[in-house]
This record gives C-alpha cells, sequence and structure tokens, in this order.
C-alpha cells in the first residue's frame, strides 16, 4: 500500500484543480429490445500515476468534509456537457442519472446549481435524471417534499435509488413525487432460487406500475436475470450483461454500434 503524506482532503482538492477526475457511464438499457436509454454518470479518479481510483476510497471523506458538494457539482456539469451532445448526435431521448448525495440534496443552492448545469450545457430538463437515497431524503421530510416538487416543476425526473432497503420506502412513494424506483442489486439474484426475492421483485414492479412509476432494476449480470424481469415487466435495466461502467469514449462506442443497443442477442430481442 502506498503511503501518501499529503492528506486526502487535500489531494482531492488539487485532483480537482488538476483535472484528475473523470465521469464514467453505465448504460440503462430497455429489457424488452436492448436499446440504450441512456446512462448513469459515476465518478472515478485517474490518479497521476495512472491508476484509476474508485469512489469506495474517497467518497465517505469527501462526505466528512462537505468536499462531496464540490464533487456532485462537477460530476453534474460534465454529464450535462457530454449528453447534450450525444442527445444532438445520437438519439435525443438519451437521458443521463446523476447521483445526489445528501449533502447535495440539502444544499441550499441545489435549484440554482442544477439550472447553471442545464442552462450552461443546452441540455433538456427531461433529459436528466437525479437520484436519491431515501436516507438522503429523511433529514427534513417537508423541505424534501418542497425541494423535490421544484425539481419536478423542472423537468427534471427524481429517482429513489436502492428501493427496498430502507425502512419507510413506502410511505415516502406516497409523500413524494418520484418518477422512478431503483430496484436495489440485493435482490437481484440467482431467482431461480430464491423465491422470497423473486416475489419481492415481482411486487415492486407491480407497485411500481400502479403507482405509474418507471422502475430500474440494478445488478443484471445474467440471461436468467434478464428473462426474468422481462417476464415481470420491468422496463429498464443495468448491469455487466449490458457492460460495466465505461469511459465516454467507450460508452459513445456503444452508442454507435448496432444503432445504439447493448449486448443483447436477436434471438433475445425477438423473444422479448
Amino acid at each position: 500500500m502506498i503511503r501518501h503524506s499529503i492528506p486526502l482532503h487535500q489531494r482531492l482538492s488539487r485532483a480537482l484543480v488538476h483535472d484528475e477526475f473523470e465521469v464514467n457511464y453505465q448504460p440503462l438499457v430497455e429489457l424488452a429490445t436492448g436499446r440504450i436509454a441512456g446512462a448513469e454518470a459515476l465518478i472515478r479518479w485517474r490518479h497521476n500515476d495512472g491508476s484509476l481510483i474508485f469512489p469506495d476510497a474517497f467518497i465517505p471523506q469527501s462526505e466528512q468534509t462537505g468536499f462531496i458538494i464540490k464533487l456532485d457539482q462537477w460530476v453534474l456539469n460534465t454529464a450535462c456537457v457530454q449528453f447534450a451532445q450525444w442527445g444532438k448526435e445520437y438519439d435525443p431521448n438519451l437521458f443521463v442519472a446523476v447521483n445526489l448525495s445528501a449533502s447535495q440534496f440539502s444544499h441550499p443552492l441545489l435549484l440554482n446549481v442544477v439550472r447553471d448545469a442545464l442552462k450552461n450545457s443546452m441540455l433538456p430538463a427531461s433529459a436528466l435524471e437525479l437520484e436519491v437515497t431515501e436516507s438522503a431524503t429523511m433529514r427534513d421530510p417537508n423541505e424534501t417534499a418542497g425541494i423535490i416538487k421544484q425539481l419536478g416543476d423542472m423537468g427534471i425526473a427524481l429517482s429513489l435509488d436502492d428501493f427496498g432497503t430502507g425502512f419507510s420506502s413506502l410511505s415516502y412513494l406516497h409523500r413524494f413525487a418520484f418518477h422512478t424506483l431503483k430496484i436495489d442489486r440485493s435482490f437481484i439474484g440467482d431467482f431461480s432460487n430464491k423465491k422470497r426475492d423473486s416475489t419481492i421483485v415481482s411486487a415492486i414492479v407491480a407497485l411500481a406500475h400502479a403507482l405509474e412509476l418507471e422502475v430500474v432494476a440494478e445488478g443484471i449480470e445474467t440471461e436468467e436475470q434478464l428473462t426474468f424481469l422481462r417476464s415481470a415487466k420491468c422496463k429498464l435495466g443495468q448491469g455487466w450483461l449490458f457492460g460495466k461502467a465505461m469511459s465516454a469514449q467507450e460508452f459513445e462506442k456503444a452508442l454507435k454500434v448496432d444503432g445504439g443497443y447493448a449486448h443483447i442477442t436477436e434471438k433475445q430481442r425477438i423473444s422479448a
């Protein structure tokens, strides 16, 4: 393990100044057809020695020090610019999902930051989805309701991430105007051996449909999972079956191949 004499928070600030961060994109795919509908934007740190550092190594301290607000804003701006370009060049219906930390979600300048990101990039508000976890919305329910309404009034979709892992998700769906539920990857396992998980996933999808919400399944890695989720009428998904988080250059190549379809065989598409 390499030991650093400079504290992590100082190295993070320096990395932002020197453009060492990059955004990777994991495809969000229409399960019925394999069409790439969009992507989730995920931050990576390209260290000056060339190594790639994943968020688990620096996000926790970024949250503790408040630096996460700068990182969130940088990811938002970068992703909006990139998808404004791809929307013009490849598919005007593409959308990008950007995670908001609890600190950013409750920040008094959040709405201004989002407005500026859309204005400067010329990305349509309908092409942006902001992902929040239940824990990020629990600090002040009244404030949360106001923020979600204002973002919704701007035309921005709000996604509740890791659905099914919290304690009050159902009450939150009743109170807050979310657009999308993301089923946590912990439920997307070997459905042939875990009847309880398959029942839970089917119930979540049915609930989302009843509430007229979109639903996304995370962590799809096998054709068996894909087949089950299709049968459950889950519309969107992401996971290694379609592609890991990839650089902007790699994602653009995926958009160019086969008209923007992920790695699903023609036989699988016909059977949808």
